[in-house]
């Protein structure tokens, strides 16, 4: 499996919803990065999506985020809340600063995402403006479903 580590920042900024919107739509659309990898049945099944905001964790209205970022599993259709994390204080171990640690701007007019082989290696990062780039990446590394 795959996975796909999307930072867009904070989503209480309109700018900020509309892109990560935008960038959903092309990972998850009629011929969408992902949909063009994973055969029938759980869409997270090739390439797992997590997403990592720059929002409070109580101010995520998870319920309105994309379907790709909280995918139903099989068998019984239920989301995947286990893909989306804040970058908040924890009640365990202080403050996170996931984003001040890998150097991503949290007021930046651009997210990015990384893409993580199944070795846990980082085949590359992006700007989430340039999403399809990722795609034409994964054009030479994974079979179409």
């Amino acid at each position: 499996m795959v996975i796909m580590v999307v930072y867009p920042g904070d989503i209480r900024k309109p700018a900020v919803s509309e892109r990560l919107q935008s960038v959903c739509k092309k990972l998850d659309g009629g011929d969408g990065i992902i949909q063009r990898y994973t055969p029938t049945g759980d869409i997270d099944s090739v390439i797992q999506v997590l997403t990592v905001f720059a929002t409070p964790r109580l101010e995520v209205e998870k319920q309105a985020l994309p379907e790709i970022l909280k995918p139903k599993r099989s068998p019984y259709g239920v989301p995947a809340w286990d893909t989306i994390f804040a970058d908040d204080k924890s009640h365990h171990t202080g403050d996170s600063n996931t984003y001040i640690g890998y150097g991503i701007e949290e007021d930046s007019d651009i997210g990015c995402a990384v893409l993580i082989r199944p070795d846990q290696y980082v085949a590359g990062v992006w700007a989430d403006t340039d999403i399809e780039k990722l795609g034409d990446f994964l054009e030479h590394v994974l079979m179409k479903a």
